[in-house]
């Protein structure tokens, strides 16, 4: 089963509010050239997530606004740097350094503005928007999300855009309780070092008060990527003891040992509800092609997947360009079948909608 967010209008991705999102941070930050006058953009990618395919799609989005919109707005990307086979939070300590190191190195003329987009993970995120702060520049994040970036007074020039955003995931599921009357809620939580989306859930939903009043979560962590098995029956004891309402944060293929775990040992009646959250499930899936497919099936009826906005597409012909410039410039070869995916489109979706707010 899936469940949607409530409305469409609910995403950090509606075309709507991130103009209006965009145009009021643009006024707060920048003091624009006079009206009339050619605005030159410099759109900074910066970024280690899904980095190959994303900022090709930046890449296209700037040449359709050259089409566009040039002579009177023109956009240049500049790349500040290609990681190799960099993880996220292990770059983050160096992500802001090599920010800091293109605003200074790289001084604009009048009637310039630089901008700094990315496929930034949630470390690199809070770094880069710490020091888009200090700098007074415009930062959006299209991968990390997270309710710190949601504060304006911490992060007043930062903003998100991505396809799955923690706050939108909150807000649904302090509504979804009082719906319900649902009281507690029990997290098991993957601490595996490169599930930073995940973790980040488990963190955000642990803040105090963030599900409303009178709602008390409770939590477990594992490691999936532990060389020791992982004590699914324990796990999921210790949080049927606690709560009927579970929420499985990490990914669906873990996530599907769980359920098939929790059907062989009776807990995927009706009086248990299991939520996960994922921006992409295969249309297949949980099928895996072994043994367990027939039971995981079952098992999945008592699953609740949350997902977002995953419907937006981009023009073919610029589909055709970031296939094409993934694999040229950044040696990275889509799949036959291989879709674009949600942090693409939302490289690509923020670059159209800065332009049409500049």
């Amino acid at each position: 089963m899936e469940l949607n967010k409530p409305s469409m209008k609910d995403s950090l991705l509606s075309p709507v509010l991130m103009k209006v999102a965009i145009m009021a941070t643009i006024l707060s930050i920048l003091s624009c050239p006079t009206r009339g006058s050619p605005l030159s953009v410099t759109v900074v990618a910066v970024g280690s997530y899904q980095y190959v395919t994303v900022v090709p799609a930046i890449e296209a989005a700037a040449a359709r606004v050259n089409q566009q919109y040039a002579p009177h707005l023109v956009m240049n990307v500049s790349v500040v740097f290609k990681p190799a086979l960099y993880e996220c939070e292990a770059f983050a300590d160096n992500i802001a350094h090599l920010a800091a190191a293109n605003y200074y190195r790289r001084p604009l003329s009048e009637g310039t503005m630089k901008i700094f987009v990315g496929p930034t993970c949630l470390p690199e995120a809070l770094n880069i928007g710490s020091l888009m702060t200090e700098l007074n520049v415009l930062f959006a994040s299209t991968v990390g999300t997270d309710l710190r970036l949601s504060d304006k007074r911490a992060f007043p020039t930062t903003m998100t855009t991505s396809a799955s955003h923690h706050t939108v995931l909150m807000q649904g599921f302090q509504a979804l309780l009082a719906v319900y009357n649902w009281t507690t809620l029990f997290l098991i939580c993957d601490d595996r070092p490169d599930m930073f989306y995940y973790r980040a859930i488990c963190r955000n939903f642990q803040i105090p008060g963030v599900l409303g009043a009178g709602v008390q979560v409770n939590s477990v962590t594992f490691n999936s990527a532990s060389p020791a098995a992982t004590n699914f029956d324990g796990l999921l004891g210790t949080a049927a003891a606690a709560s009927r309402i579970i929420f499985l944060s990490m990914s669906l293929v873990v996530a599907r040992d769980f359920m098939i775990h929790a059907k062989r040992n009776n807990k995927t009646t009706s009086d248990y509800v299991y939520f996960s959250s994922r921006a992409y499930v295969a249309p297949n899936f949980p099928e895996m092609s072994d043994t367990n497919d027939s039971e995981a099936r079952e098992a999945f009826r008592q699953l609740f997947i949350v997902m977002f906005d995953s419907k937006r597409i981009i023009p073919y012909d610029d589909v055709d360009f970031v296939k094409t410039r993934s694999a040229t410039a950044y040696n990275y070869t889509y799949g036959p079948a291989e879709p674009i995916g949600a942090p693409v489109i939302a490289g690509y979706e923020t670059i159209l909608v800065i332009a049409e707010v500049s």
